[in-house]
Parts: C-alpha cells; structure tokens; sequence
C-alpha cells in the first residue's frame, strides 16, 4: 500500500515561506496563483496555462498531476524539479518552482508570450538574420545542458519545445523531468511511450535498437530536424503514420531538403542539418562543434539583428488588430467585460481572440449596461465553444 501524505506534511508545505523568482527555485503556493481557464499548450504530460501570481505577474504553469501522490514519489518529484530549477542560462527556461498541495502537482515556469518557434514562424515573416541568432541560441542552450557534469539530455528537442520571449530570443523547455513524466502517466493511466521523444525527431538507432542508450547525438540529431522544420515551415513526414516514419529513417529517409527557405549564400545552413542528422551517430557534429561553426556566421550578422528585430516587431504590432488586446478604461462598470482592438477598435474576445461579430458586437458596443454586455459576452462565448470568460486583465 503507498504511504499517502499526512495532512499535517501538507500543512508543512503550505507554511514553507514564499519564494522570490529572483533568489532561485522554491514552492509555490496555488492561491497566489490565478489561472486562464484556456490552456496555451499541452504535451506528453499536462497541459500548461498562463497564470497570473499575485506578486510576479504572469507566469506559466504545467499542471502535471491532480491526485494524490504518495509521500516518497512527491519527494523524489521535488528533488528532480529542484535539480533543474538550478539551472540558469539565457537559452532555457527557468523554472521558478513547483506547486506541490493535495491534488495539485504543476511545475511554474517564465511566461514566454510568443509561444513556441515552430508556431511562430509559421505566423510571422522572421528575418533571416533573426532565423540564424535563433538556431544559434538552440545551439548554446542545449550545449549547456551536454556540458554539465553531469550531462543533461534534452531528448525531446522540437520547435514546440524552443519558446519564444518578447524580445526574439528563444529557450528550451521541457527537458529533465523523467520523474514528473512517469508519475503523470501513471496516476493519470496514460500508456507509456516506447521510445523517449517525438516520432518525427527521433534517431535511426531508436527505431532500430530498443535497448539504445540515451546519448547526446540524440540531440543532435533532432536538433536537424528541429532547424528543418523552423525553415521549412511544416511538421517533417507529415503525410506518414509512426510505422512508417520509423521504418523510412532506419534506413536513411530525411525531411525533403528543397522545402527549406535558404538563401542560396548560405551553404553552411544545408551542411549543418545533414551532417547533424547523419546515419552514422559517430559522424554528427557535437553541440560544441556546431557552435564553433556558427560563431564567426553569428559575428557577420551581428550587427544587422537589432534591425531585424525592429522590423519583425512592427510586423507583430500590425497582426494586433487580430491578436493583441488593450484595455477601453471609459468603460467604467463595464471595462471586466469589453476591450478594444488597438487596431479597427471594434469589440474583442480576451478569451478566444477574436473579434466580436454579429449582435454580439451590438451588445457590446452601443449598450452601457454591465448586465446587457454581460449578456452579450455569455453569447458570444457559447457561439465560440468557450464557455465561461478566463480572467480578464490586460495583458503585458
């Protein structure tokens, strides 16, 4: 029988002094915490949600678990979370702590407001100066990680999993959590993966070799990959079922190269994705050898990134009529319920993002009275499939 926590060690828990994000890795209390009811992702084990805490501001949470853990899993889980939380580097996410109460397990980590690069590029025109300091940064953070002692694995290196901050520069997530993985599909009954990764970014000796050691040319290899899809714009084999995507790469099928968004100048990028997906695990670069190669690239185009920023910034800005939000502070009663598109100025949706249409604009817009705004909103929510408003602040 597991030995379930005692309410008194909860209440140990609960009593643990709040943590600054600034002095390092420490519990977090979830009533300092106030969720989105929308999550802006989800992975292998939990979804995650962008909170607002009372102190911090605006955080993003990974709720892994919301059952009861027994005493020594939840120490072994605090342990592992408290090893990562250690780390610091401008290239990965920091994990700020954990909540760790009765029926919530989550992981609170450094909001990154543009979302995953692989999403992001998807939506955005990212100058190619921009493109070459982020596969850079791809580069250093995970070299980090190898150059521990000891050596940190990503394992699941893929564009959803590098992040996007305000300022363009990205860092990794979602790396180190072995414990937290096998607990959440344990106490959520979720079937255990066969492999360590995603289908589309594993090795051939993965799908070749079942009693594979995890090595750093794991990395590399998805890395390839991950440089593939940022440039080609599309999930690689998206067409082929896991069967076959496993049985093509075992025997040397890659991503199609000619789908790559390259200028033809820029030989070395080509270079570096074959040499690092390479059959042979003996003949891919290191991540210290890959930085090495870009470092003086990185100089040539150094000067000309605050530029690109700049344009991709103005880019973002113009996209506002359909994704950014602010704030009508005339509204009086009103303004917990109706904002503006800094834009076209018509009525939006913090909840979906959308703009309001049809009557429900009506509503929103010719009306003064809360309860008939409030009336509009509920229709527009239901007409949407979103169901009840998540806080609704303006965002930073």
């Amino acid at each position: 029988m597991p030995v379930v926590l005692e309410p008194n060690f909860m209440q140990q828990q609960q009593q643990t002094a709040r943590i600054n994000p600034s002095q390092g890795f420490g519990l977090v209390h979830s009533c300092d915490l106030t969720y989105d009811k929308i999550p802006i992702g989800a992975g292998g084990f939990g979804k995650v949600y962008r909170a607002h805490h009372k102190d911090w501001g605006d955080v993003a949470v990974k709720k892994v678990l919301d059952t009861e853990v027994p005493e020594r899993q939840m120490k072994e889980l605090e342990k592992e979370a408290r090893k990562l939380g250690s780390i610091s580097h401008a290239n990965i996410v920091r994990l700020i702590g954990v909540v760790m109460e009765t029926n919530e397990y989550a992981l609170v980590m450094d909001y990154m407001s543009h979302g995953s690069l692989f999403d992001f590029v998807q939506d955005h025109e990212v100058p190619f100066p921009l493109l070459v300091q982020m596969i850079y940064q791809i580069i250093l953070g995970v070299n980090y990680l190898h150059t521990r002692n000891p050596a940190i694995l990503h394992l699941d290196l893929k564009g959803q999993n590098v992040l996007v901050n305000e300022d363009f520069n990205i860092k990794l997530c979602d790396f180190g959590l072995s414990q937290w993985r096998s607990y959440s599909r344990l106490y959520s009954k979720k079937r255990a993966p066969s492999r360590a990764g995603t289908a589309t970014h594993v090795s051939p000796i993965q799908w070749d070799d079942i009693n594979s050691q995890p090595n750093v040319k794991f990395d590399v290899y998805a890395f390839a990959i991950v440089v593939w899809e940022i440039l080609a714009k599309e999930t690689p084999f998206k067409n082929a079922d896991v069967k076959l995507i496993g049985f093509s790469v075992s025997r040397g099928q890659r991503p199609d190269l000619n789908k790559i968004q390259v200028p033809h100048t820029e030989a070395w990028l080509r270079q570096i994705i074959t040499d690092s997906w390479s059959q042979d695990p003996n003949m891919r670069p290191t991540f210290s050898d890959l930085k090495g190669r870009v470092d003086p690239i990185m100089q040539r185009y150094k000067l000309q990134i605050p530029a690109a920023k700049r344009q991709l910034s103005e880019e973002c800005e113009a996209k506002a009529c359909d994704n950014g939000f602010i704030w009508n502070p005339e509204e009086g009663a009103a303004n917990n319920l109706k904002m503006n598109c800094p834009k076209c100025l018509k009525g939006t949706c913090y909840g979906c993002k959308k703009h309001v249409v049809g009557s429900c604009t009506r509503d929103w817009k010719e009306s003064n009275d809360p309860e008939l705004q409030a009336q509009g909103l509920a229709k527009h929510l239901e007409e949407n499939g979103i169901g009840e408003p998540s806080v609704w602040r303006s965002p930073k």
